[in-house]
C-alpha cells in the first residue's frame, strides 16, 4: 500500500513492517502512559513562574512604559523562562548539524546563495533583509570564535557582498531541485505584492507556491501574514500553528502565532508564544517589540476594562486589587499544543529514521537510484536535502579553479561572487592590483582579511568536491602538499639532510638570534606564507655572495614566530634563528631560490677536552660581560636595545651540535667582522667560535683602555 508521511513523498511500506511498527508505538504509548506525570508537573511549574513574571511587571506605580525598558524586561524574562520552556522541547534542529544546502535564517533551500567571509552561505534576500542594527551572528560559527572577530552577516550587509555566482549554476543544474526554487520565485513574487499591500494577490502566489511544495514552512509564513493583514486571523493562525509543527525550533512560526494571537485579543497566550519564539532566538527584534508591544496593551487592557479609572489611583490597584482575569488553563492548553506539534514533528521523524526506508521531497524517478552522499553528517533525513541532490549530473570540471584551472583547493568565495583556490587568488593579487581576476571589482578589504587568515574556505564547495569526488580530492590534495614547503622536526639531532628547503636570500643570520623581516616581493610573499603553513614553520636564511652571484654555502633556519600583515599584502615577519646548514644543491620553485641542505653539527669530543670546554665557556662569558658593563652609556644603550635583555651563561651538553646559546647571540652583537660571522657560522668547533669571541673582546677593550690614555 503507498503511505504519504509527508507532502511530495511517497514511499511503499509492506505489511508486515507497517504491524511492526504499529506494535512499536502500541508498547512505546503504553510505557508512556505508564511513567509517573513530570512533565504536567513542571508544565504547572511553567505557567505559575510565567504568570508571577507576569504580576512582578504590573507592579509599578505607573503605566507610563515605553516599548524600549519593555524591550529590556522581555529579555530578562526570556533568561527566567529559557530553562523551564525547554524542558517542555524535545532535541531540535539546533541541537543537530543542519544541512548545508539549508539557510541558517529560513532554513530553507538556499535561493541566491550568499557566502560570508566565514565560508558559510545563506539566502541573498536573508541577510540583505536583516535590520541595518542587527545582532545577529552566523549560527554556523562556532561559538567560541563569535565575538572575538566581526559578524560575518553585518559585514556582509555593510560591504554589500553579491551572491555566490559558482555555486548558483550548481543548483541550476540539479533537476531534483528545480521543484524549490520554481516555489520560491513564486513565494518571493507574493513578497513583493505583500510589500506593495496588494495583500488578496499575495494570497493567490503563496497559495500557488503551496500547489508546489505543500508543506513549505517559509510559505506558510508568507500567507500567515498576508492573513493577518486581511484580518482573517482564525486563517493566519492555523498556518502559524502548521509552521510550528513542520518546524518546532523556527521562532518565526511562534512570532506569528504571536501576532494572531494579539490581533484576536488573547494578549497573555500571545505573550507566552513570542517569549517561547525568543527562546530560539534571544536577539530577534521583531520578537522583542511584540513582546513590548503585547506588555504594553496587556496593562491598557485593565484600563479598558474599567478596573483602573484614573492614574492616582494605579499605586493601590496594582498592589492590592486582584490582578487580570488570567485562565490558567488556556495558557497550559497552549503550552500543550505546542508540546504536541513537537512531539508529531520527531514522530515523523523518528518513522523515517527506520532502517531501509529513504524520505526524498521530490517524486521524480531519476532520484531513485541515486545513491545518497549525505555532505551534513546528519542523521535526520527531515532536516537534510543532500539525499535530494542528484550529484551524478555534475562533473569534477565543474569545479576547477579559473585560474590553475585544477581543482578548487580551500575555496574562497570573494565579495563579487566568485570563486578560486585561496592560494591562487593571493598570489594573482600579489602580482597585480586588489581586484578580482574576473571581474576586476576591488578586493582592498577582503584581501587583507585574506591574507590573516580571516577568510575560510566555502563550506559547502569543499563538502561537495570532498564528498562527491573523492579520488580527486585526494589527488589535489596531495598535489598542494607537494608544492607546498617541505614540514621537518627541526629540532631532531638524528636529521642530517633536507630537501627543497626555501631560501631568504638576504643577510647572514646566526642560531638563537632575533631576525625580524620586511617581506614586499611577491615571490618571497608567498614563500613566507606557505613556510607559515608548515608544521615546522621554517625556511632558510643565507647572505648573497658577490663573488659567485648567488646564495652563500652556509646559512640558518629561521623559525616564523608570527606575521603580521598590512593591508596591501606585505609583512613583517618575527623570525629566530634556529640551525645552520650547508648547502649541497640550489633550485627555484614558483621565483624563489631552494636548495637541498645539509645540517651542521659540532664535533664530538672527549669528556677531558668537554671539561676544559667548559671551563672556557664560563671564562669568555665573564669576559665578554666585563666589556659590556664598562662601555659608555651610548654604546650600551645601542647594545642592550639589540639584546633587549643580556643573555645567562647557559650549559651545554657533550652532544650539543650548536653549543651554547649565549655565545652565538654575543657573535651577532660584539662588532666583528663579516667574513669572521660567517666563518664562525660554517665553524664544526665550539672551541674556535669561543675563542674567536675571546680574541674580538680582547682587541675592543685595548681599543677601550688606549682611548681612556689619550
Amino acid at each position: 500500500m503507498l503511505v504519504r508521511p509527508l507532502s511530495g513523498t511517497i514511499r511503499k511500506v509492506s505489511h508486515s513492517r507497517t504491524n511492526r511498527r504499529l506494535s512499536k508505538r502500541k508498547t512505546l504509548r503504553s510505557v508512556k502512559y505508564q511513567q509517573p506525570p513530570t512533565t504536567r508537573t513542571s508544565e504547572s511549574n511553567l505557567i505559575k513562574n510565567f504568570l508571577q513574571i507576569i504580576r512582578c511587571i504590573k507592579q509599578p506605580i505607573t503605566l507610563a512604559y515605553n516599548e524600549k525598558q519593555l524591550e529590556d524586561i522581555c529579555q530578562q524574562m526570556t533568561l527566567q523562562m529559557q530553562p523551564l520552556i525547554n524542558q517542555h522541547q524535545t532535541p531540535s534542529t539546533s541541537d543537530k548539524e543542519l544541512c548545508v544546502f539549508l539557510c541558517g535564517i529560513c532554513q530553507h533551500l538556499l535561493y541566491e546563495p550568499l557566502t560570508l567571509y566565514c565560508g558559510h552561505t545563506y539566502c541573498e534576500k536573508c541577510i540583505k533583509n536583516e535590520p541595518d542594527n542587527t545582532d545577529r551572528v552566523c549560527q554556523r560559527c562556532p561559538r567560541d570564535i563569535i565575538g572575538q572577530i566581526q559578524s560575518s552577516i553585518q559585514l556582509g550587509r555593510k560591504a554589500l557582498y553579491l551572491k555566490n555566482i559558482f555555486l548558483n549554476e550548481l543548483f541550476e543544474k540539479s533537476m531534483s531541485f528545480q521543484t524549490h526554487r520554481s516555489c520560491m520565485v513564486l513565494y518571493y513574487r507574493g513578497q513583493q505584492e505583500y510589500n506593495a499591500k496588494n495583500y488578496d494577490l499575495a494570497v493567490q502566489y503563496y497559495n500557488n507556491a503551496l500547489d508546489i511544495c505543500e508543506d513549505d514552512h517559509l510559505v506558510l509564513n508568507g500567507r500567515s501574514q498576508a492573513y493577518l493583514a486581511l484580518n482573517r486571523f482564525d486563517e493566519s493562525l492555523s498556518d502559524a500553528e502548521h509552521i510550528i509543527k513542520l518546524k518546532p525550533d523556527w521562532s518565526k512560526g511562534y512570532l506569528r502565532k504571536s501576532e494572531a494571537l494579539f490581533e484576536m485579543k488573547r494578549y497573555t497566550t500571545a505573550l507566552l508564544s513570542s517569549l517561547m519564539a525568543l527562546t530560539f532566538d534571544p536577539e530577534d527584534p521583531v520578537g522583542k517589540t511584540i513582546m513590548a508591544k503585547v506588555n504594553i496593551l496587556v496593562l491598557l487592557h485593565l484600563q479598558a476594562r474599567g478596573i483602573v479609572r484614573i492614574t492616582k489611583h494605579l499605586h493601590a490597584v496594582l498592589h492590592e486589587s486582584p490582578s487580570e482575569d488570567i485562565d490558567e488553563s488556556l495558557l497550559t492548553s497552549e503550552l500543550r499544543s505546542s508540546e504536541e506539534h513537537t512531539e508529531a514533528s520527531n514522530q515523523i521523524q523518528n518513522d523515517a529514521d527506520e532502517p531501509g526506508e529513504t524520505i526524498c521531497m521530490s517524486t521524480t524517478s531519476e532520484l531513485s537510484t541515486t545513491k545518497k552522499l549525505a555532505l551534513c553528517r546528519n542523521s535526520y533525513e527531515r532536516l537534510c536535502l543532500c539525499n535530494t541532490f542528484n550529484y551524478k549530473q555534475l562533473d569534477i570540471r565543474d569545479f576547477e579553479c579559473s585560474i590553475c584551472v585544477n581543482t578548487l583547493w580551500f575555496p574562497v568565495t570573494t565579495p563579487c561572487g566568485h570563486v578560486f583556490c585561496r592560494e591562487c587568488l593571493i598570489r594573482s593579487i600579489d602580482n597585480t592590483l586588489a581586484q578580482c581576476p574576473m571581474c576586476k571589482k576591488s578586493l582592498t578589504e577582503f584581501f587583507s582579511m585574506l591574507i590573516q587568515s580571516h577568510v575560510n574556505q566555502t563550506e559547502i564547495i569543499h563538502r561537495m568536491i570532498e564528498i562527491y569526488f573523492p579520488d580527486d580530492f585526494i589527488e589535489r590534495r596531495e598535489q598542494y602538499h607537494r608544492d607546498g614547503c617541505v614540514s621537518v622536526k627541526i629540532n631532531d639531532n638524528n636529521l642530517n639532510i633536507i630537501a627543497n628547503m626555501p631560501i631568504f636570500v638576504c643577510v647572514l643570520a646566526l642560531p638563537n638570534c632575533v631576525c625580524p623581516l620586511h617581506v614586499f616581493e611577491p615571490r618571497y610573499r608567498l614563500m613566507m606564507r606557505r613556510s607559515f603553513e608548515t608544521e615546522s614553520r621554517s625556511f632558510g636564511m643565507c647572505k648573497y655572495d658577490e663573488t659567485t652571484g648567488t646564495f652563500a654555502d652556509c646559512g640558518t633556519l629561521l623559525y616564523i614566530r608570527g606575521i603580521m600583515y598590512t593591508e596591501d599584502g606585505r609583512s613583517v615577519v618575527d623570525t629566530i634563528g634556529q640551525r645552520r646548514f650547508r648547502v649541497l644543491s640550489r633550485g627555484m620553485k614558483d621565483g624563489y631560490n631552494t636548495a637541498n641542505i645539509q645540517l651542521i653539527k659540532d664535533n664530538l669530543v672527549e669528556q677531558d677536552e668537554y671539561n676544559n670546554l667548559v671551563q672556557l665557556n664560563i671564562d669568555t662569558y665573564n669576559k665578554v660581560r666585563h666589556w659590556f658593563d664598562n662601555l659608555d652609556l651610548h654604546r650600551k644603550s645601542l647594545v642592550s636595545y639589540q639584546l633587549q635583555e643580556y643573555p645567562i651563561c647557559d650549559e651545554f651538553t657533550i652532544t650539543s651540535v650548536d653549543g651554547p646559546q649565549w655565545h652565538w647571540i654575543m657573535l651577532n652583537i660584539v662588532p666583528i667582522e663579516p667574513l669572521l660571522q660567517y666563518a664562525a657560522l660554517g665553524s664544526e668547533s665550539l672551541r674556535i667560535r669561543l675563542q674567536m669571541l675571546n680574541d674580538a673582546v680582547t682587541f675592543l677593550q685595548q681599543q677601550q683602555q688606549q682611548q681612556q690614555q689619550q
